[in-house]
């Protein structure tokens, strides 16, 4: 069984043409020494692959996996507080960063929980 193999968005593009066309995903698979279950995987996200390549993003980047949080939006707004502060030099620490996270919350007007972990 062939490791998982990390393909450019150009690599996954032709990937769903080579689907389109009719080519099983066990024939592309061995095509492209990768595991059927990733080629599944890029045939089941084709409408976001496509708009990322579209819209005119890097060919040549390698798949980042990201995570679906329940919070996203939350998650989105800590983190350009972060960069914000970053820029600014200002310190960072856990209990800090709790405490934006607790207001960001408030202002969003949403039921989360807060854990200790970030």
């Amino acid at each position: 069984m062939p490791k998982r193999k990390c393909l450019t968005l150009e690599e996954r593009v032709d990937v769903i043409k080579k689907l389109d066309k009719g080519l099983s995903v066990p024939k592309v698979a061995d095509e492209l020494n990768c595991g059927k279950t990733q080629m599944s995987n890029i045939k089941a996200d084709r409408t976001q692959i496509l708009s990322q390549w579209e819209s005119g993003a890097r060919s040549t980047a390698k798949c980042v996996k990201r995570r679906k949080t329940t919070y996203d939006e939350l998650n989105e707004e800590l983190f350009e507080w972060f960069s914000t502060a970053r820029s600014k030099n200002l310190p960072m620490n856990g209990p800090l960063l709790q405490v934006v996270r607790n207001r960001l919350r408030l202002s969003l007007a949403r039921s989360f929980s807060l854990s200790l972990s970030l």
